[in-house]
């Protein structure tokens, strides 16, 4: 319904929904009649559980290490734009850089998915009331919705894959524990790891780059060096599973002859090698699935926090 047939409907006048709707706090409505005014208003989505009047409109913030042209980002600015456009929202889309944003400066928003761990620091300190939801992002203590790839799933299917192909002594490659504070996808990964090796009663092999992701000649030689180690072992890995996408490139055109499986799919450009095995991330599902549980924080500020894990799939022959 809207705002006239809500006041034919409750017997009220279409003065009183549009006083009550534009301040909740209004002492020109009676309690009674506001009480009644509030809950239609709830009803057909005017406002949410809390009475806080909607703009219909969502942010979707970044920062400047996530470009726009960066394919994770682009799939799941997608993904969250078509979700909210069934719900009749728009999308406003902003690159965080240390200051206030412009989508609090111009114009009100509803709600914020943060691709940023820089703006989520930024957001808790400035609109800590904001509903929010974290995408592939995430600060340890913060209660918040968050949307993150099933690194567990995913890690096990690789694992079972290697075995399924014949491989016996599967090592794990990972990122320095220190490289982000707000991201635990590296440490789930190995977390799996190592489940997956006390399951199945594998030899556990795994080792830290000790330096921050990247494609500098540092992490080149870093990678060279744990892997000549291994190589130096009684039973050397048959097959490695690298953290990320950038480290199993790395590796494969350091040794082209080993198999190498990747733990997401974010290429890097100018990186010639290729892992055999990779997870792919669906960016766009994740979009969406962050937007539908930012319609629902929006609605119902009070429910309890919940974190999605968006299945990944196996890529490799």
């Amino acid at each position: 319904m809207n705002q006239r047939e809500i006041a034919k409907n409750l017997g009220v006048s279409q003065v009183a929904v549009s006083l009550v709707l534009r301040n909740p706090q209004t002492t020109r409505v009676s309690a009674e009649k506001k009480a009644k005014i509030i809950a239609a208003l709830q009803e057909n989505g005017f406002v949410n559980s809390a009475g806080v009047k909607r703009t219909w409109t969502a942010g979707f913030v970044t920062d400047t290490l996530q470009s726009r042209d960066d394919a994770f980002i682009h799939g799941a600015v997608c993904g969250a734009e078509e979700e909210l456009c069934r719900s009749y929202y728009n999308l406003i889309f902003e690159v965080f850089r240390n200051r206030e944003m412009n989508i609090f400066k111009n114009r009100q928003i509803d709600g914020v998915i943060v691709r940023s761990g820089k703006a989520l620091e930024y957001l808790l300190k400035e609109k800590e009331s904001l509903p929010m939801v974290l995408l592939n992002c995430a600060l340890p203590g913060v209660n918040s919705d968050t949307v993150m790839p099933d690194n567990r799933g995913g890690i096990f299917k690789l694992c079972e894959k290697l075995l399924e192909c014949g491989y016996k002594n599967i090592a794990f490659l990972g990122a320095a524990p220190e490289y982000s504070p707000y991201s635990c996808n590296y440490s789930e990964r190995l977390s799996a790891y190592l489940e997956f090796c006390v399951n199945s009663r594998l030899n556990a092999l795994w080792e830290n780059i000790p330096l921050p992701v990247g494609n500098a000649p540092a992490n080149f030689q870093a990678v060279s060096e744990i892997i000549s180690r291994w190589e130096k072992r009684s039973s050397p890995p048959d097959a490695v599973i690298t953290v990320n996408f950038l480290y199993g490139a790395m590796l494969s055109a350091l040794r082209s002859g080993l198999t190498v499986a990747a733990g997401d799919n974010k290429k890097v450009p100018g990186m010639e090698g290729a892992p055999r095995f990779m997870l792919v991330q669906d960016s766009r599902a994740m979009g969406a699935f962050a937007a539908e549980l930012l319609m629902r924080r929006i609605a119902d500020p009070g429910r309890k926090h919940v974190r999605l894990n968006c299945e990944v799939e196996l890529q490799g022959v």
